[in-house]
Order: C-alpha cells, then sequence, then structure tokens
C-alpha cells in the first residue's frame, strides 16, 4: 500500500480510518447500511419509492431487497435498480473523499442517485 501511496494515490495511507464516518473501522457491513452516509441515501430512495422501509444492516437489506426485488413487475426492477444505484453511489462517493478530499452532503449524493435512476429510465 504504501508502494501505492508513492506513486501519487493519496488516501491510501488512511485505509484503516472509516472515511464517511471515522468511528469504527470500515467494512462491507459498515459502510452499507449502517453508516449514517449511507444510511441516508438509502433512506431517501425508499422514500421515493414510496417503501416505508428502515434501512438495517448489509445481509437484512440483502434479503429485503431479493425477497422485495423478485420477480419482473416494474415495482421489483425499480428496487433492483434503486438498490444497485445507491450501493454504486456510496462507493464512488467513498473513493472520492479518499482520493479527491471530497467533502460530500448525502442528501445531494441520494439526488443524484435519484435522479441517474430517472434518467436511466428515460434513455
Amino acid at each position: 500500500m504504501a508502494e501505492l501511496a508513492q506513486k501519487g494515490f493519496k488516501g491510501l495511507e488512511k485505509e484503516s480510518i472509516p472515511v464517511l464516518i471515522k468511528m469504527k473501522t470500515e467494512d462491507v457491513l459498515y459502510l452499507f447500511f449502517k453508516c449514517r452516509f449511507s444510511c441516508v441515501i438509502w433512506r431517501k430512495m425508499l422514500l421515493y419509492l414510496k417503501e416505508y422501509h428502515v434501512p438495517k444492516e448489509w445481509n437484512e437489506e440483502m434479503c429485503w431487497v431479493i425477497g422485495k426485488g423478485t420477480g419482473r413487475s416494474f415495482k421489483s426492477r425499480l428496487r433492483r435498480l434503486y438498490f444497485a444505484t445507491a450501493v454504486y453511489y456510496v462507493w464512488i462517493t467513498r473513493n472520492k473523499m479518499i482520493f479527491e478530499g471530497a467533502q460530500p452532503d448525502a442528501d445531494r449524493v441520494a439526488t443524484n442517485c435519484i435522479c441517474g435512476v430517472i434518467s436511466r429510465g428515460n434513455s
């Protein structure tokens, strides 16, 4: 990791410090959706879908998405798409924080997620 940092990859030396909330060790279970930042994004996307579901931990959310996202209905497809989009945007935002020093706003990221899904549906 130090070798990559020497080659210009900034932020790698801070790998043990969680990026979105600097309290616990970051892992997939924490980043999706225990972390307040990612939880805000997923909650807003659920509200947009008119899904009144309280986000839980990664494994429980995966079970929820699999249960609710099974099938070929439009709503099922939307649930899967919104979930994948939330995961993608949280990961991209995390990387921007590490490598570019970005200071993102969870509400803005959630709005970008929703707009991204809508624009994808219109293309």
